[in-house]
């Protein structure tokens, strides 16, 4: 059986998700198909004992396109916002120190030197050029502010976003609105300050829903219906005309471009995959192909269209995340918990990790649940856990 179809997504994670979902508004007939039994990829939500379980993702950013986009599933009403207010806290010495959460509270806290406060100062009123090159998350953070800043600040939050090394993350790539605010400005605090009139401010937001992450997967799939093909899998993508492939590295590992010139056998969809589905064999043409996999496992489907993408994609890196839960009864914990989460730097003398506290609405009353991710994006030491139960003996000890 032959199947054509103008866009052919492979992967039903959230990318492959919205995307399907966007291209089927904008009017295309988009089909998207998933090797596993279930779509949201990293989006998985669990619901055990009183307990709302994140096996992925705790949380998502409250950006205006995101916000749009759950109005438009009609799950608005759902979503459960994280409190504005309530402290943030590093790991440092042994001890949490709480996050300075406005300009005053930062310059009056005792989290870094006046030396780092001053570097910051010199930034507001100072300019500076951003090197021609593209560097490193850690090396911007040195070359603007201070290693006190990278060590305290910057790499436990980074960790946070992206369980990435600074060292190796490009902020190009990571967080281009500094090295945007920097170009514009001459300074980041006042590039950050003076945003285009265009783009409306936003405070930034975390955000999730009553049932936990998954439940934007979910209303995509939903909507989608049979626009959406599970137990799917691809054994092979090739081209039907002579379209060339050309991709590049960029200087942090990515890939910067993989096109095809637009030459092709006329009236041919220029992609052809061959999957198996329920036994069978079948074959689907495509005019557009979107992979929305990991890049590793795209490199391999691509193959067929090109021998460098299997060596360029397999080249990017993944920051392994372990995911803990823990569970405990309100009776059983003594502390008020008066706090939101924590980051805990690899300066604090442990596997860098960082963890939620939460016991609102979404669980029962009687209980609190502690989520809390630990980064394997760092160079290999006796520190880090690697048994599911040293994983959470490791954890248990450091939120003690």
């Amino acid at each position: 059986m032959t199947l054509q179809v103008p866009a052919l997504i492979v992967g039903a994670g959230i990318s492959g998700l919205v995307c399907a979902y966007a291209l089927r508004k904008a009017g295309v007939d988009a089909l998207v198909i998933e090797a596993s039994g279930r779509a949201g990829g990293a989006l998985h939500s669990h619901r055990r004992d009183g307990y709302l379980l994140e096996l992925g993702p705790q949380s998502f950013s409250g950006t205006a396109p995101l916000l749009a986009l759950c109005s438009d599933l009609g799950i608005a009403r759902e979503i459960v916002q994280a409190p504005r207010r309530v402290p943030r806290f590093v790991l440092m010495a042994g001890a949490l120190k709480q996050v300075p959460l406005s300009p005053p509270a930062f310059f009056t806290s005792d989290l870094v030197s006046a030396r780092t406060k001053w570097a910051i100062a010199r930034d507001i009123f100072g300019k500076s050029t951003p090197p021609e090159q593209d560097e490193s998350v850690a090396d911007f953070a040195r070359r603007k502010f201070s290693a006190e800043l990278l060590d305290r600040l910057v790499a436990p939050f980074v960790s946070g976003v992206y369980a990435g090394d600074p060292e190796r993350l490009s902020l190009r790539s990571a967080f281009p609105m500094l090295h945007e605010a920097e170009k514009r400005k001459g300074s980041v605090v006042r590039g950050m300050m003076a945003k285009p009139r265009e783009v409306p401010r936003q405070s930034p937001t975390l955000l999730s829903f009553h049932e936990g992450t998954e439940s934007l997967a979910r209303a995509l799939s939903i909507r989608l219906a049979e626009g959406l093909r599970l137990n799917v899998d691809v054994t092979c993508i090739r081209s039907t005309g002579t379209a060339v492939y050309a991709a590049t590295r960029s200087a942090f590992g990515g890939v910067n471009s993989a096109r095809p010139e637009p030459s092709r056998d006329a009236g041919s969809a220029p992609f052809q995959a061959t999957i198996q589905m329920g036994g069978k064999q079948e074959t689907i043409l495509a005019d557009n192909l979107v992979i929305a996999t990991p890049a590793d496992a795209g490199g391999k489907l691509l193959c067929g269209l090109h021998a460098s993408f299997a060596s360029l994609l397999g080249a990017i890196e993944y920051a392994s995340v372990a995911v803990v839960s823990l569970g405990y009864r309100r009776s059983e914990v003594g502390h008020p918990l008066t706090g939101f989460g924590f980051l805990a730097p690899r300066s604090a003398g442990r596997t860098p990790a960082w963890g939620f506290l939460e016991s609102g609405n979404r669980l029962r009353q009687c209980c609190l649940a502690c989520l809390c991710f630990v980064s394997a994006a760092w160079p290999a030491d006796n520190r880090r856990p690697r048994g599911s139960r040293e994983r959470v003996e490791y954890v248990e000890s450091a939120s003690r």
